[in-house]
């Protein structure tokens, strides 16, 4: 949510206020107490804001363990014997953290389911049609610089149906990496859940897409 100063019914100042034993900001009315109907004694709770960020595991070859039927293929899937090997990440073409690399992510719109809002940002960013796997983590982030960042993040494993190959939107660009061959990874939430993957915290099963000609 957004830090208010002014009440956004009647335009007063905000002040602290306690509730419950913890301090918000609310609006007590004007100076003299009074305080206009449509108020009704407004706190700003200051909730977190909801986001979103998408593990999409892939399996990446070379030729030299591929048969040449595949060679001229950009990405076919495979039976469910094989394991991912790399995961699906997006360079930031904005800030903060412009050039860096992250999971597909963003924020939920409003009233936006949160499995929808992974889809979303997956197909905007990544161009990426997905399937659901499974809910893997929700946190906060932790604080930068002393300040404490206000939103919470679900994370989500899926499986990759279609594109994961274009960027989108406000990425830079798309790229498939292994646990060995990771860029700078621009959160340390992403960096935990793609090394928790990589570490064998969570296992993928079924199909998988897989490609040789990706990064």
């Amino acid at each position: 949510m957004p830090d208010f100063t002014f009440c956004p019914n009647c335009g007063n100042k905000l002040n602290p206020v306690e509730v419950d034993g913890k301090m918000h900001l609310g609006c007590a009315g004007d100076d003299d107490g009074w305080q206009r109907p449509r108020c009704r004694n407004f706190i700003h709770w200051n909730n977190p804001a909801p986001c979103v960020a998408v593990l999409l595991p892939v399996l990446k070859l070379s030729k030299d363990n591929l048969p040449e039927k595949y060679w001229q293929k950009n990405k076919f899937e495979t039976g469910g014997g094989l394991q991912p090997n790399a995961v699906v990440l997006v360079q930031r073409g904005v800030e903060p953290f412009k050039g860096m690399w992250c999971l597909p992510c963003g924020f939920m719109d409003s009233c936006e389911d949160p499995w929808a809002a992974a889809k979303r940002e997956a197909k905007e960013e990544a161009m990426a049609d997905i399937e659901y796997m499974q809910l893997l983590d929700a946190c906060a982030p932790p604080a930068e610089e002393g300040k404490p960042i206000n939103q919470l993040i679900l994370f989500y494993m899926a499986r990759l149906v279609g594109g994961g190959d274009v960027a989108g939107d406000d990425a830079a660009a798309v790229g498939w990496f292994m646990g060995n061959e990771l860029p700078d990874i621009a959160f340390s939430t992403h960096q935990k859940v793609i090394d928790d993957y990589f570490n064998g915290r969570w296992t993928y099963k079924g199909n998988v897409t897989a490609s040789i000609r990706l990064n």
